[in-house]
């Protein structure tokens, strides 16, 4: 599919390795990912999760060589460590939170060890309360990382490195057209948004990592489905968009594969070669 050769795949988490929802990449992928590591290809997650959360509990036994998580503003090695961050500031945090105090919007802050609700905590159980009585309950790897600050001073351990905000869809779509400055919010469901520095995103840094370890962002290969992956496709020298993706990601990629639900990255890896 391309002449120039791989030397890096840069893999979104949801809607990519994994099927929005779920939990356990397939044996399939995890099979030939470890094939592709054993050949010298370097495997890169570039993901809106939080770091804390990448592991077994999300990813089964999938490994990769780096991750780039919360979009960007944190990177880890195979072994946990942090290699790069760019954290909130305490004015964007206090301008975030007086965003949402006070109405419908559940505001959780990614911190190093887990998140932390500063407002909203309350209508956040009781939406999963209700998705327990209906049997869909699924908190995607997020189980028990959860926690509440009432006092709002668990930023004094640590600022985050992002956010996240459920609340009604026109809540939400309200807040991400006024804004917060200094932030850019991403939504990724109707009544839900990923927060980040504005300057964050996961191109910038796959750039930087890139740079780190020898390799060309022309010899790379970028796998996604949503929004913020865009910076990504341009920077990267292969762009593949899962059957999944958002339109604009598809008009984006060089080329498209088949929906994560049906291990789409497995031809996406036939195309390449690897």
């Amino acid at each position: 599919m391309t002449g120039t050769p791989i030397r890096a795949l840069l893999l979104d988490i949801d809607g990519t390795l994994l099927p929005q929802g779920r939990v356990g990449v397939s044996q399939p992928i995890i099979d030939r990912v470890r094939r592709m590591r054993n050949d010298g290809v370097t495997i890169v997650v570039a993901t809106g999760r939080s770091g804390f959360v990448i592991g077994p509990a999300l990813l089964g036994s999938f490994e990769a060589d780096y991750y780039i998580c919360s979009n960007g503003a944190e990177v880890l090695d195979a072994a946990g460590s942090r290699l790069y961050e760019q954290r909130f500031t305490e004015d964007q945090l206090l301008r975030l939170t007086s965003r949402c105090e006070g109405g419908r919007i559940t505001l959780l802050f990614a911190f190093a060890d887990g998140y932390g609700a500063y407002a909203g905590y309350e209508r956040y159980q009781r939406v999963l309360r209700e998705r327990q009585n209906q049997a869909v309950s699924n908190e995607g790897g997020y189980a028990g990382w959860i926690r509440n600050c009432p006092q709002r001073d668990r930023h004094r351990g640590g600022l985050p490195f992002g956010a996240v905000v459920y609340g009604a869809p026109e809540e939400i779509t309200q807040l991400v057209s006024e804004g917060v400055k200094g932030l850019q919010l991403v939504p990724f469901c109707p009544g839900g948004a990923d927060v980040y520095r504005r300057e964050v995103d996961k191109a910038e840094t796959a750039r930087w990592l890139m740079d780190r370890i020898g390799i060309p962002m022309s010899q790379t290969a970028a796998a996604g489905d949503g929004n913020n992956d865009l910076p990504l496709f341009e920077a990267a020298g292969v762009a593949v968009a899962m059957g999944n993706a958002r339109p604009a990601l598809k008009r984006a990629a060089d080329f498209i594969v088949g929906p994560a639900e049906q291990d789409g990255l497995l031809e996406a890896f036939d195309l390449l070669k690897l």
